[in-house]
């Protein structure tokens, strides 16, 4: 700015604006993260070692299945956790077979009762699933009073199918049989003491067949699929399929369970004579898994306890996490394995 005193000029200088204070920026707050989702909660089979949706679990169903060459393939064996062969009057055998998890579209032929389920249903705490039985068999269902869905007295839960020849004509499905016990109040959860599984293969001699020597056309051979890891099941060098998919039986478990069986003086209708299996007790057992062999004993104390398999050492032999098919054979017979 130019200031005129007289002739003088006196230069001032120009005032500085203050300067404008703006207000400090604000941090925005960062984007929100999202939760990570929760860790999904897996729950295994406590039989089979396979994973289940939910925790409950219903009473297992124990289903009597015939193996009558005229009845093959059966339908739902390959679904069953754990499936039991055993002889029968005319050294014939015959399948108990635990479903738990899995409901086959279809299962059977349903035939009828043995004595050795009685033990089976025991130690399994199992709704019982069978076309009548003999007289002693019979008696002996109805003083244990387990339930038992018997389609002889009350077909309701059963049907016969045309495709097949009588008395191997008698279908269900596990759904249906659900249903039949439900309105009877005998599906309630269970308390079922688990099974040792491991899912590391054991130690032990290799072996990837195995021969079960039962009468001809009943002889058993489980082979072992490396690719798979399971053993492929065979009927008199017959691939062993079951009707609901048209599949091959694979077992990821096979136990050779060696048990005192005795004649009764009790015949069928062709004179036979019926058998008594003992499953209390002890006894040798070999465990198959993974292509390996594990040589132990079985052991169970009373009816109500569950069998144990333990290793040489008497150490629980785990079972690796699939179905298991367990033979029960004389101790006068001898598995082969190759």
């Amino acid at each position: 700015m130019l200031l005129l005193l007289g002739t003088a000029y006196v230069l001032l200088a120009s005032p500085t604006p203050s300067p404008t204070i703006l207000p400090s920026p604000t941090a925005s707050p960062p984007a929100s993260t999202p939760p990570p989702p929760p860790t999904p909660v897996v729950y295994a089979d406590p039989l089979c070692g396979r994973p289940l949706p939910q925790p409950g679990l219903i009473r297992p169903l124990g289903v009597k299945i015939t193996n009558e060459p005229a009845a093959r393939p059966q339908s739902g064996l390959s679904q069953a956790c754990i499936v039991y062969e055993h002889l029968t009057e005319g050294d014939v055998t015959r399948f108990f077979a635990l479903f738990i998890t899995d409901e086959p579209l279809e299962v059977g032929p349903v035939r009828s009762a043995r004595l050795v389920d009685l033990d089976l249903v025991a130690e399994f705490n199992a709704i019982f699933v069978h076309w009548g039985g003999g007289p002693p068999v019979m008696a002996a269902i109805q003083e244990a009073g387990f339930p038992n869905i018997d389609g002889y007295w009350d077909s309701s839960a059963f049907q016969r199918v045309s495709r097949r020849p009588a008395p191997s004509n008698v279908y269900s499905t596990i759904p249906v049989l659900r249903q039949y016990a439900s309105q009877r109040d005998w599906n309630k959860t269970a308390e079922i003491q688990p099974l040792p599984h491991q899912d590391a293969p054991p130690q032990g001699e290799r072996v990837t067949l195995i021969t079960i020597p039962y009468r001809s056309g009943f002889d058993v051979e489980y082979r072992y699929d490396e690719s798979r890891r399971t053993y492929s099941r065979f009927i008199h060098d017959t691939p062993h399929k079951d009707a609901n998919g048209e599949q091959q039986i694979e077992v990821a478990n096979v136990v050779v369970q060696y048990v005192p069986h005795r004649e009764t003086d009790f015949r069928d209708a062709y004179g036979a004579a019926t058998i008594d299996i003992d499953l209390v007790g002890e006894g040798r057992a070999q465990v198959f898994r993974d292509g390996v062999l594990v040589p132990g004993r079985w052991v169970r104390p009373s009816l109500g306890e569950k069998t144990r398999f333990l290793d040489q050492a008497g150490r629980p032999i785990p079972f690796k996490p699939g179905n298991i098919w367990i033979q029960l054979v004389p101790i006068s017979m001898e598995a082969k394995t190759g």
